[in-house]
């Protein structure tokens, strides 16, 4: 991770119309021709990404040098994606042309904008043009084209790359508007480069080349190329041509590379920390429509740029009609062919044929799913997810989960995110600590609105339940999600609503079961029968028989027994062996009988209480079985021992949570 007192890298492009004098001015201003392939020389135009660095007191700044020609938009849509700001080339002899404008619109879209502007206007070819007014109209032109854009109110420098003229104060510009770029610190943030060029060298292997857009990555790391997925190895990194150990955001990066797939990587591809990103077919963003393009229809093809990245897509308006131009609105892109995105990441579209560039906008939701345009519940959610930065929207991504399952776990939230796993859990592990987040096992996470939800719906059940039964029935996990007449219930989600009805006094803890608790007055058709079941065990001499009783009351012996629980859940009578009754004078009286002879003898064996108590065999067994089943003794051989007589007292069955009762 970036260390604070370190000095941060930043990535200058330029920007303008064909044979307008930026490659040139480059050299002049670094002493580099970026220009570095015999046809550029050849054609007397930029056809690549070049690249040169310009030394100032405060150490080098990248230039990357984008092509100005209008066939070689996609070009600079692929520089212009990693750039901190922008230098803007306008010739004097001839002012803003067509593709000027375009790429001004470009930059319009792709640069955040910031006060001041990020970015310096070079106005070249100086020494061609005597008339000193035309420069002034040039300029005053200039401002007012510039006005209402990314690169209002940026200086405009008056240059010549053949005699130097202007070239002192250019430098001296750029490192003011370097310094009001610096990047903020990208605490967490999982490496991310886009390759601008892919090439194999004899006897070292794979090389990429890019700009470093996220993160930081050293020698000997693992990499992951989206959208392909494949994984390999760094095996060297250079910047500015030297070999280091590391390369962090904003540098130009050399990546030597080891252990690819046969495939190997390719221009387009994204190289990543592994585990960090997906490549998704859809996304939800926020689009805006250029004031020069016509309206944009509903579910119209485009051509998509993002990053170095390119693929044909569908736009999908998500308040439908059309979009005015210069207007924007949340809108979904559906693509060919999975591309790999984050939140933030900025994108251009354009028309196929002819070729221009028409709109562009900012990722909200990275791998989005199909919306119904009548619900606005997406519409909200989008609205608050745009408004945050990755860390930030952690819990939202929980909060607005559309997935059937609402809990993700760190690696989901990790790649729509583009954060580190080791820093999403940190993070998600402080918000679960002042209740912002659930968490659910050592790595799934929930937003407590869907654990109210499933509280909620559990309590719901529960109600329902007590509708046909009585209170204190003991249920077990199984038999309480199946209340909920649903299959969808995340198992650590469900602990948890459970712990919580728990905490509020609707359940309390049996073990492994779960009693479930009085909530308001029992219905009159359970309050008689429970009266017939007191009555019957006022009669009992020693215990009831349950299964006498119900053939007395004509009722099948399930619908007894909950009724005698219910009277076990007050502390009226002891069930023993679901099968005999205890009314608590007559348990009472026998537990008396067995504490006294344990405490005297140590032991206790069936027999010995059968004499002592006065019961059958039968009676004096069951007993016994009832004290050890409650673990107030232990048993060996046939001879009981005490353990802790308050376990065989009847006490009322509460929560032990609730410090009301």
């Amino acid at each position: 991770m970036t260390k604070p007192d370190e000095p941060q890298s930043l990535i200058i492009g330029t920007a303008g119309h064909v044979d307008h004098g930026k490659s040139a001015l480059v050299q002049a201003l670094t002493g580099t021709d970026p220009d570095r392939l015999a046809e550029e020389h050849r054609r007397g135009i930029s056809i690549r990404l070049g690249f040169a660095f310009l030394p100032t007191p405060e150490g080098e700044l990248a230039i990357v040098d984008v092509p100005g020609h209008e066939g070689l938009v996609r070009e600079m849509v692929a520089g212009a994606t990693g750039f901190d700001a922008v230098l803007f080339v306008v010739a004097a002899d001839e002012g803003l042309m067509p593709q000027s404008r375009e790429h001004l619109e470009i930059l319009d879209l792709l640069l955040p904008r910031r006060d001041p502007a990020p970015g310096v206007v070079a106005l070249t070819k100086i020494d061609l043009v005597e008339d000193a007014e035309w420069l002034e109209l040039l300029e005053e032109d200039l401002r007012e084209s510039l006005a209402g854009t990314v690169l209002e109110g940026a200086p405009i420098v008056r240059t010549s790359a053949r005699d130097g003229a202007g070239l002192d104060e250019l430098r001296g510009r750029l490192l003011e508007t370097a310094r009001s770029c610096r990047r903020e610190r990208e605490e967490g943030r999982a490496f991310r480069l886009a390759a601008d060029r892919a090439f194999t060298v004899e006897g070292f292997g794979d090389v990429v080349t890019g700009t470093v857009r996220r993160g930081e990555l050293a020698v000997g790391a693992e990499i992951e190329l989206q959208p392909s997925g494949g994984k390999g190895r760094v095996r060297n990194l250079q910047f500015h041509g030297r070999d280091v150990p590391r390369v962090v955001a904003g540098q130009r990066a050399a990546i030597n590379l080891a252990g690819l797939p046969k495939r190997g990587v390719r221009r387009g591809d994204e190289v990543t920390e592994p585990d960090c990103f997906a490549a998704s077919e859809r996304c939800d963003v926020r689009l805006r429509l250029m004031p020069s393009a016509k309206p944009l229809v509903d579910r119209g093809e485009f051509k998509l740029h993002v990053g170095t990245q390119e693929e044909l897509c569908r736009v999908i308006l998500l308040e439908g009609g059309k979009l005015k131009p210069g207007a924007d609105a949340p809108a979904q892109l559906e693509l060919r062919r999975p591309l790999v995105f984050t939140k933030g990441d900025r994108f251009i579209l354009r028309v196929p044929s002819p070729p221009n560039t028409v709109a562009g906008g900012e990722v909200i939701d990275p791998a989005a799913q199909r919306h119904r345009r009548s619900r606005r519940s997406y519409r909200d959610a989008l609205a608050e997810l745009e408004a945050v930065d990755a860390v930030g929207s952690l819990p939202l991504w929980l909060k607005h989960n559309p997935l059937p399952r609402k809990d993700l776990t760190t690696r989901e939230l990790c790649r729509r995110t583009g954060l580190l796993p080791s820093f999403v859990r940190e993070r998600l592990a402080a918000l679960a600590e002042t209740g912002e987040v659930v968490r659910l096992g050592s790595d799934r996470w929930l937003h407590p609105r869907w654990q109210s939800d499933l509280v909620d719906k559990l309590r719901e059940a529960l109600d329902r339940f007590l509708q046909k039964s009585p209170p204190y029935q003991p249920l077990d996990r199984g038999r309480l999600k199946a209340l909920l007449r649903t299959k969808k219930v995340d198992d650590n989600a469900f602990r948890e609503a459970l712990d919580e009805l728990v905490r509020r006094g609707r359940l309390a803890p049996l073990g492994a079961e779960y009693a479930v608790l009085p909530h308001g007055d029992l219905p009159t058709e359970q309050a008689v029968l429970i009266d017939k079941l007191r009555g019957l065990l006022a009669d009992a001499d020693p215990a009831l028989a349950l299964n006498e009783a119900a053939q007395s009351l004509g009722m099948r012996l399930e619908g007894l027994l909950e009724a005698a629980r219910y009277l076990v859940g007050t502390a009226e009578a002891a069930l023993l062996g679901e099968v005999h009754l205890w009314p608590v004078a007559a348990y009472n009286e026998k537990l008396a009988a067995a504490l006294e002879l344990l405490r005297r003898d140590g032991e206790l064996r069936t027999a010995d209480f059968k004499q002592a108590a006065g019961l059958s065999r039968k009676y004096a067994a069951q007993f016994l079985d009832h004290l050890y089943e409650r673990g107030a003794t232990e048993r060996q051989s046939g001879t009981h021992t005490l353990i802790s007589p308050e376990r065989a007292a009847l006490k009322p069955l509460r929560n032990p949570l609730r410090k009301d009762e």
